[in-house]
């Protein structure tokens, strides 16, 4: 046996050990030191973009100080293009949360769970709590989109507050010339937009595929102001137009409008909602047996106006009597309200409880004889509202149209801009809470 200690075979391997340990970490101290400087740098350009919006065109000016929080839109879904107009209204859309977002009816009572199973699914436009977001059509014949700007300014002054949505009508056969309305609304301020378009058609001519190619041109055209969305309002007023009413009620028109939607939702659409919009109260059946489908609407309205002057009994606006309505007698009523009991039932009854009812157009004429109905008419819109179970929005047709229907037919809110009562009226209105759910 040696005097000399055997050498330690095994400390070679210990320097090989602590030169791996050593490199492991200055390994991981120049990933941890990387992934700081993307996280810095990430949320610096994050900053920079929020910070560099596009300016508003035209006009500008100063926004509440309080937006609303809008959900993120899910992912696109398809919509089944076999699915019957008649499916279950509690069934749950593909690409969606099975999870049913919570709303209130105006009396207290939860939403129903179908407000949440059409095209937009979860992502519907509906306010949470009770009352009814207040929208705005400024227009009229040959109004230019410059003066439709003024106009909704001026508005926006006077009530001193935004309207919850701006609708504007499109171009009927090209969707896209739309001179940039989207986008200057977008920036303004508006979290979804209301846009009424039509193209100039017929049932058959819909199922038929003749306008497919204009459908997708408007799917690829709108998608792409995601995740603003965009509730449209098409096939407006359908039961007013005798030869559909004649050939194409019930099936026929329930195929075109699944048509349509299933192209929007085949080229990814996803933030555009479908908005079921006819005449109150003419050929009623035919809005009944034409409704397309809970899975293919997301909102249901109707239009109608006080059309008669004040001592009229010859005329008619609301089935309970003869004369003029308030706003609660053009949309509310029940069998039980009129003579011997032949009132039929209101679209709000028949369609509430199966999506948000949203009012499409609404206003009254002006009787140059008896000044003080125009004003008892807007006063009377809030406490109407407040006694519909279902109702979730109204839009006014602010609109002068008395070139093309009569001259009664100026159904802005502040005509005769020499009576200051009428626009005082509407501002008002707009001051009332239950006008105010979806801004708080």
């Amino acid at each position: 046996m040696s005097d000399h200690p055997e050498p330690d075979r095994r400390r070679p391997r210990k320097r090989l050990l602590a030169v791996v340990l050593a490199l492991g970490l200055v390994l991981i101290t120049t990933l941890v030191v990387a992934l700081v400087w993307r996280g810095n740098t990430t949320r610096h350009a994050t900053a920079v973009a929020s910070t560099t919006s596009t300016a508003s065109a035209d006009v500008q000016v100063a926004l509440p100080s309080h937006t609303p929080s809008v959900p993120a839109l899910a992912s696109s879904s398809t919509i089944g293009t076999t699915t019957p107009a008649g499916s279950p209204s509690g069934a749950t859309q593909p690409g969606t949360s099975p999870a049913t977002p919570q709303c209130t009816n105006s009396d207290g009572t939860p939403c129903p769970a179908s407000y949440f199973t059409g095209p937009l699914g979860k992502n519907n436009v509906v306010p949470r709590g009770t009352g009814a977001l207040l929208m705005d059509r400024y227009g009229g014949q040959g109004t230019s989109w410059a003066q439709a700007q003024q106009g909704l300014l001026a508005r926006e002054k006077a009530m001193g507050r935004m309207f919850d949505s701006f609708q504007f009508q499109t171009n009927a056969e090209d969707p896209t010339a739309t001179r940039g309305q989207e986008q200057w609304l977008i920036d303004h301020g508006y979290e979804f937009l209301t846009i009424a378009w039509t193209p100039t058609y017929d049932i058959p001519a819909i199922n038929r595929g003749d306008y497919d190619a204009l459908y997708v041109k408007a799917a690829q055209y709108w998608k792409q102001f995601a995740p603003t969305r965009i509730m449209l309002r098409t096939l407006g007023e359908f039961n007013l137009k005798q030869d559909l009413v004649a050939n194409s009620c019930g099936q026929p028109f329930q195929q075109a409008w699944q048509r349509m939607v299933n192209i929007f939702a085949r080229h990814g659409a996803s933030n555009v909602g479908f908005w079921y919009n006819p005449d109150e109260g003419n050929n009623r059946q035919c809005i009944i047996d034409s409704y397309p489908g809970d899975r293919y609407v997301d909102w249901v309205g109707s239009d109608s106006y006080n059309w008669c002057k004040v001592g009229d009994n010859s005329c008619y606006s609301t089935p309970i009597h003869a004369g003029p309505a308030t706003f609660g007698e053009l949309f509310n009523y029940s069998p039980g309200q009129c003579p011997n009991g032949a009132c039929p039932k209101s679209q709000h009854e028949i369609f509430g409880p199966r999506k948000p009812f949203v009012i499409g157009e609404t206003g009254t004429i002006y009787d140059k004889d008896n000044t003080s109905f125009k004003p008892q008419f807007l006063n009377s819109v809030a406490p109407g509202a407040k006694s519909m179970k279902y109702l979730r929005g109204i839009a006014f047709f602010d609109c002068d149209v008395t070139a093309v229907e009569g001259p009664l037919t100026n159904f802005r809110v502040d005509a005769p801009t020499n009576e200051p009562q009428h626009l005082a009226a509407f501002v008002n209105l707009s001051h009332d809470p239950w006008f105010n759910v979806w801004w708080r």
